[in-house]
């Protein structure tokens, strides 16, 4: 159960920082 938690949480990271290469993408 911790490790799925932990790659949900990976995962949204992962998600968030496609969010924010997608609305900044000269960052």
């Amino acid at each position: 159960m911790l490790s799925a938690k932990h790659d949900a949480t990976c995962f949204e990271e992962f998600r968030g920082m496609i969010h924010v290469r997608w609305k900044h993408p000269n960052y």
